[in-house]
């Protein structure tokens, strides 16, 4: 059995709770991402901020690695629920 003190989890608010869900997600560097309603808790500028991460994530193939392995690494897609018609419009594809 395994103790780990979770009690920083509980001094943060709702938002940063989501905040650290979307780090999670991104630190996985996954291929598929799918997000529904992302920006729901957030201000604009925060939103616009994540709608910024999450396109250099698809278009990079990943975030926070190196440049010259980009050719290397497999493309990642991302599957979102907009919350505007300008989120909608940064999308590759509309489905």
């Amino acid at each position: 059995h395994f103790d780990e003190d979770l009690s920083w989890q509980n001094k943060l608010n709702f938002t940063e709770q989501v905040k650290m869900c979307l780090l999670r997600a991104f630190i996985t560097n996954p291929e598929v991402l799918i997000l529904h309603r992302p920006f729901h808790n957030f201000d604009n500028a925060t939103q616009d901020t994540l709608l910024d991460i999450l396109v250099k994530h698809a278009r990079n193939r990943g975030l926070g690695l190196p440049t010259e392995t980009w050719i290397q690494r497999r493309p990642r897609t991302v599957f979102f629920t907009p919350e505007s018609p300008d989120q909608a419009k940064r999308a590759d594809r509309i489905w």
